[in-house]
């Protein structure tokens, strides 16, 4: 096999082993759901700040159910109404 002079002084004669890095993005994310919705989307465990950001999220969507079913039973009036209440109360 010819060597190529150029690649050589680009990167060098020997290639880094990257099979482990290469085996870690492969399990990073699911390839056939990313190509299917266009976003590459971590599985749970690869990176913990991701995590930690999804726990959170589901943690103040939590608060705001909660805090909603509050309202709810406080003005006895149903989603569709409270909206068009907040709509006109606070003149959005």
């Amino acid at each position: 096999m010819e060597k190529c002079s150029l690649i050589e002084k680009c990167i060098g004669e020997e290639f880094t082993d990257i099979r482990e890095d290469l085996s870690h993005f492969d399990k990073a994310f699911d390839r056939a759901k990313a190509v299917e919705d266009g976003q590459i989307v971590p599985r749970r465990g690869i990176d913990k700040d991701y995590d930690t950001s999804l726990k959170k999220v589901a943690a103040c969507e939590k608060a705001c159910n909660e805090y909603l079913e509050n309202v709810k039973r406080e003005l006895k009036i149903s989603v569709s109404f409270l909206v068009v209440y907040i709509f006109i109360f606070y003149n959005i």
